[in-house]
């Protein structure tokens, strides 16, 4: 009888081990992790995600089956203690003391410690594995769970638990996201990103703004081709435009929107006479966070700061709050200078996507005198050789514009795919002939 109550008792530590070790594993393994294994196709994937979808019944069943085995185990080593005690001696007591002692130990080192340190680094394969075993146990247990289910929902209840909903505060995923760069499954520049992601809600507009001594502002008598003229010199893709003074700014104006109104004809026009786009006003207290969520929403990428009396403080962009996270950005304008290298006052190198509009103000030409075609204007310098061309392109191509004062020359540097990428524009004077 003996070798058999011990070989049980064996079993049942075994069983202890299995449910406390499981449900570290099951209990780990994210959801997002289960989905990625399904579509794997792992196997036990598909009931792993099963159970996962009902994790208080999961729970139950772990409890239910853990309960079950530690009881039994108890039960049957104080029997195995009790006779031992009558075999040598001892008295009821003293049986118990040793067993509940020996039963402690046992299930604290095999039944909990153990297996829980192994499926905690094996969590993944080992809830693969056990996942089709969990989901018959719980289609077996499913009349005692059913009737527990329905009693914790009751006290749920009572204590205001279906409103409740778990909150992650800063500090945790703060926490979290440092332990994934200490564990080697965040890069560096990714953990420095989210970081200073996480810091935008401590910052304020004060903090990134251009102040006003460093703003630039348009003024509401500038005509267009001066608010133009302005952009170029300042290299900015949108300014506000101020009335009567820095701290009268209502209005802003984009350098596409400029150079598009010049296009259509409207160079000598003031910007009081033609219609602005309103600019944002925040105060100096705005946080970071705040003001990128009012950017995305609004559609806008600038914001004048106001300080407590009202008056301008100065100037902050999506630019400013996107370069805290990620660093120094290029806008549109700085890309638009890498776009075209000066060689000299007569020679430029530039990309096919540069517009003809842009060669012929860089070396202060006018379309009409180099008789031009009008419907080339507002189009890119590949569009044009390649319209004039009517072929696709190839290297050393030439294209010229003119008369017998000056001349515009496109030459075609490279070609990629059928698509030009550089084109060399010159300047042609008389006297060079």
């Amino acid at each position: 009888m003996e070798p058999l109550s011990i070989l049980t008792f064996i079993i049942l530590i075994f069983l202890s081990a299995f449910f406390s070790g499981t449900e570290i594993a099951l209990m780990t393994t994210s959801k997002h992790a289960v989905s990625s294994l399904v579509r794997e196709n792992r196997f036990g994937a598909r009931s792993l995600e099963i159970i996962k979808g009902n994790t208080d019944k999961l729970l139950i069943t772990i409890l239910i089956g853990n309960n079950i085995v530690n009881t039994a185990s108890a039960t049957l080593a104080a029997t195995v203690a009790l006779n031992l005690a009558n075999a040598s001696g001892l008295n009821q007591e003293q049986g118990i003391v040793i067993s509940t002692a020996v039963v402690t130990i046992l299930l604290l080192l095999f039944g909990e410690i153990t297996p829980k340190t192994i499926c905690t680094r094996y969590s993944v394969p080992i809830a693969l594995f056990v996942a089709p075993i969990y989901r018959v146990l719980m289609f077996v247990f499913t009349p005692i769970s059913f009737f527990i289910e329905i009693f914790l929902k009751g006290i749920m209840k009572i204590f205001g638990g279906d409103n409740f909903v778990k909150k992650i505060s800063y500090q945790e995923v703060e926490a979290f996201i440092d332990m994934s760069h200490e564990e080697g499954e965040v890069q560096a520049d990714e953990h420095r990103q989210m970081k200073n992601l996480l810091s935008l809600r401590d910052m304020d507009a004060e903090s990134v703004m251009t102040p006003r001594v460093n703003v630039n502002f348009l003024d509401m008598e500038m005509t267009v081709d001066e608010a133009c003229e302005f952009f170029l010199q300042n290299s900015h893709s949108r300014m506000p435009v101020a009335g009567k003074n820095t701290d009268d700014v209502d209005f802003m104006l984009t350098f596409r929107e400029a150079f598009q109104l010049r296009n259509d004809g409207q160079g000598m026009k003031k910007l009081s006479e033609i219609s602005l786009e309103k600019i944002m006003k925040i105060p100096l207290t705005q946080t970071l966070d705040d003001l990128f969520e009012k950017f995305q929403k609004s559609r806008r990428h600038m914001a004048l700061v106001f300080d407590e009396f009202g008056g301008t403080a100065g100037l902050i962009t999506m630019e400013d709050i996107l370069e805290e996270v990620f660093g120094d950005i290029k806008d549109e304008v700085d890309q638009e200078e890498i776009f075209m290298k000066k060689k000299s006052d007569t020679m430029i190198e530039a990309v096919g996507s540069v517009l003809i509009d842009d060669i012929l103000e860089e070396f202060g030409m006018r379309a009409d005198d180099l008789e031009i075609p009008s419907e080339y204007m507002g189009e890119t310098i590949s569009y044009v050789v390649m319209a004039e061309e009517e072929s696709f392109p190839t290297e050393g191509v030439e294209v010229i514009f003119g008369n017998d004062d000056e001349k515009l020359s496109l030459t075609v540097l490279s070609v990629h795919h059928n698509v030009i990428e550089k084109i060399e524009c010159r300047k042609i004077l008389a006297e060079e002939k």
